[in-house]
């Protein structure tokens, strides 16, 4: 099996940093497969400007530019832009390849041995590493003397993750694709703590993460002062406010105090006591949502109950589908309650199989509900991104991506999930979970 390896680079209206993170690229003792550059400023990037930077074009890898279609403003929805596209090259290729992505800011940039570094640790690994992380050179000043070269520790654990980041950030983040998939992208409704938050869903699918040994590959740019990890921005402590709000329910006491000095300390901020219930200011915007299934669920039959939410995507193995709704029925109780959204995304004769399979286990008290086509149309003030709207209007009737109907389960059960916060005694009480099928 063949490794490719694909760069991805977000960038925003900063063309003299985005020029050296090229140049760091291009100039790599091994290259890379192709390099995507995601543009999600207001001023216009085109590849021909990118090769006029590059004084010798035959060390170019392939390029593509391109614009953030995702959430704007975001170097995740630009992020995820790039791997959306990749995924469904990949798919049309149908090649038996193993795909990593390496991602770099466009205000950092790479040792020239960044990439043959990287490639020689999965290779030490017997190509069972699934994540990679080399070390990283912060340069604080223009003094090389208060340069600081931080490595990522050996035992990278969710717990970790919740009380800081792991030295993990986008530049030193060497990933495979299907495992990137598997955890669902970067979350581009947290405005910051985005790596961390990556790398938690990145263990909790099983990841195997290697370190580079006592490489530091990566310079990270600290002098600049609109970063996204300035102390007492506001971009910065809506983050952490997010971040902690949907970590809180698997975070210990002691966690909590520890993950709270350290906010305090590093960004001026405080996330709040852990036992006091949260104030408005921590909870995260109410989405507009027309999901009904909560009104067929009185308020009394919640309050002694977890709630399972759980997303299914549909295809046109029913086989699957029913062993999946079999280990759902099975696993609901007197104190668990599942619901389930069921998204269709395959043939009208699949459609019809689905159907039938659906009505069998409703008919045994299963709460499910089916996201047809005129539901998407009724539940359209859920997807407020242009982009996003486009895309369902684009793919009606059609099969959609992996990457756009995942966006559309976390959109539902995102906006199912505030309806029940208000209905349940203790909103972390309700567990969100997705399956792609």
């Amino acid at each position: 099996m063949t490794t490719k390896v694909y760069c991805i680079i977000a960038t925003h209206n900063r063309p003299e940093l985005l020029k050296e993170a090229v140049l760091s690229v291009v100039h790599q003792t091994q290259h890379v497969d192709c390099m995507y550059i995601v543009n999600d400023g207001s001023d216009s990037l085109t590849s021909e400007e990118v090769r006029e930077w590059i004084d010798d074009s035959n060390n170019l890898p392939q390029l593509t530019v391109m614009t953030n279609k995702r959430k704007r403003n975001s170097a995740s929805g630009a992020w995820n832009t790039a791997i959306e596209h990749i995924e469904n090259i990949e798919q049309s290729k149908q090649e038996d390849a193993d795909i990593f992505l390496a991602f770099l800011d466009d205000d950092d940039t790479w040792e020239s041995i960044h990439i043959e570094t990287c490639l020689q640790t999965l290779e030490h690994s017997a190509g069972k590493a699934d994540v990679i992380v080399s070390g990283i050179v912060r340069h604080t000043s223009e003094n090389c003397s208060h340069n600081h070269a931080i490595h990522p520790p050996e035992d990278i654990t969710p717990d970790l993750c919740m009380v800081k980041n792991p030295h993990i950030q986008g530049s030193n983040l060497f990933v495979r694709l299907e495992k990137m998939l598997e955890a669902g992208l970067f979350d581009e409704n947290l405005p910051s703590c985005t790596d961390r938050d990556l790398v938690i869903r990145l263990l909790d699918v099983r990841s195997t993460f290697s370190s580079v040994d006592q490489k530091w590959t990566v310079n990270h740019n600290s002098l600049l002062q609109d970063r996204l990890s300035t102390r007492g921005s506001e971009t910065k402590t809506n983050g952490l406010r997010l971040f902690y709000h949907k970590y809180r329910h698997r975070m210990t006491v002691d966690l909590w105090a520890n993950a709270r000095a350290h906010a305090s300390e590093l960004f001026d901020f405080d996330i709040g006591p852990f036992s006091e219930e949260e104030d408005d200011k921590s909870q995260p915007p109410k989405s507009v949502s027309h999901c009904t299934m909560t009104d067929s669920v009185g308020q009394s039959s919640l309050l002694k109950r977890t709630v399972l939410l759980c997303g299914i995507i549909s295809d046109k193995n029913s086989g699957r589908i029913t062993k999946t709704l079999k280990c759902l029925y099975e696993f609901s109780t007197e104190l668990l309650e599942v619901h389930i959204y069921v998204l269709e995304n395959s043939s009208a004769e699949s459609l019809d199989l689905l159907s039938l399979e659906i009505d069998k286990w409703q008919k045994k008290g299963l709460k499910i509900v089916r996201i047809t086509e005129s539901l998407l149309c009724q539940w359209k003030d859920l997807f407020t991104d242009e982009w996003m709207q486009d895309c369902i209007e684009s793919t009606v009737g059609k099969r959609r991506s992996i990457a756009i109907s995942r966006t559309i389960i976390q959109k539902v059960l995102y906006a199912h999930w505030t309806q029940l916060s208000e209905m349940l005694p203790r909103p972390e009480d309700c567990i969100i979970i997705g399956s792609v099928l």
